[in-house]
């Protein structure tokens, strides 16, 4: 008779921890073993996430708070013991809205547009992606900007975040028309005969 010694499962994160927004994708790495079934608990009731196989590696976005995760790892002589649970927190998004002076946002190039955002506790104001004051960082309460220089085709947008970190991102296009160029009207000549439909010059 021969009495195999049991795996030892791992589980891990790769890319975080087990507090996440609500979305975030999650990967996770199972060792100790040769063969792998991810498991969910949701409510108390367990079910599979990804059916037993080689591959070490499950990565999902649809984890709720609350839920559990663990593997199931199986050796070569078909022995097999599941790891301990991970628990998850998962904190809601802010559901983050951009509203401008002028709606829909079509101005001429000299409009400055006024823009404010709502939804979250802090923002970054962006412009075709980039944050306006050039820093990822400049984190800020004020919820209003104003845009002036705009171009046709400019992508104006806010990225707001909540207490938790959790962010959402909200982006809109902006159509800009050209001023006219300004110029000024003269007469040809300086002298007119009244009473007539054209312009001609008086010679005395």
């Amino acid at each position: 008779l021969t009495v195999n010694d049991l795996p030892v499962p791992t589980l891990i994160i790769q890319n975080g921890g087990s507090t996440i927004c609500e979305g975030d994708e999650v990967i996770f790495e199972a060792g100790g073993g040769t063969q792998f079934s991810f498991r969910l608990i949701r409510g108390g009731i367990h079910s599979e996430l990804q059916p037993e196989g080689p591959s070490n590696i499950f990565t999902t976005t649809a984890l709720q708070s609350g839920d559990q995760v663990y593997v199931i790892v199986g050796d070569a002589n078909a022995c097999r013991v599941a790891s301990v649970p991970i628990n998850f927190t998962v904190n809601p998004n802010p559901v983050v809205s951009l509203t401008f002076s002028h709606e829909p946002p079509h101005i001429n190039s000299a409009t400055i547009l006024i823009a404010t955002a709502s939804g979250a506790d802090e923002y970054i104001f962006l412009l075709n992606g980039m944050p306006v004051l050039g820093n990822w960082n400049s984190w800020s309460p004020d919820n209003v900007y104003n845009f002036s220089g705009l171009v046709n085709g400019d992508v104006v947008g806010v990225i707001g975040r909540n207490s938790f970190d959790c962010r959402h991102q909200v982006e809109r296009s902006v159509v800009v028309d050209l001023l006219p160029v300004a110029f000024e009207l003269r007469p040809s000549i300086s002298n007119y005969c009244a009473g007539t439909s054209g312009a001609y010059r008086d010679w005395e």
